[in-house]
């Protein structure tokens, strides 16, 4: 269900269509939606918005946009900050860089692909981590840190009484 949303979103939004009776030689700079019915060798960029290649559209070169939808044949590069979708009647060969692809069964489809995931946040320490940040900060003259190393997550305050007690 949710691919066919992403398509419906591109022919419903503000579309600029190229005819399948045309052949373009060179690069195209969209500033909206761009739906290519026809032939195309050379780059497409659509930056913020999306492209829909349809059943009769041709593309080679390179593609760069938001959201690439692929129904036609393409050989080339594509690099999305959305989403990259093959459709059943697509055959695509190249490379692909994007956050997440979708591949319908029945597509030619034969590429290199990078998915792209934002660098995790700095997340809290876990609680192994913050007895050997502790241990680390607050050496004692014998204290052994493989001592303080435990398969078992460890309160700071249990680990503080282990060690300094001796049990």
């Amino acid at each position: 269900m949710e691919e066919k949303i992403l398509q419906n979103e591109i022919v419903e939004k503000e579309k600029i269509s190229i005819s399948n009776l045309i052949f373009i030689v060179g690069n195209i700079r969209a500033e909206g939606d761009l739906i290519l019915n026809g032939k195309v060798k050379g780059n497409v960029e659509t930056e913020n918005h999306n492209l829909f290649i349809s059943p009769s559209g041709r593309l080679l070169g390179k593609i760069h946009g938001q959201n690439v939808i692929i129904s036609g044949q393409m050989k080339g590069e594509i690099k999305a900050t959305g989403r990259v979708e093959i459709t059943r009647e697509a055959k695509f060969a190249g490379k692909i860089e994007c956050k997440s692809v979708f591949v319908e069964k029945g597509a030619y489809f034969r590429a290199d692909v990078n998915l792209d995931r934002k660098s995790p946040e700095k997340r809290s320490l876990g609680k192994n981590q913050q007895l050997r940040k502790y241990l680390k900060d607050h050496r004692r003259n014998h204290l052994n840190l493989k001592t303080a190393y435990f398969r078992q997550p460890v309160s700071v305050f249990l680990f503080h009484y282990i060690v300094f007690n001796q049990l």
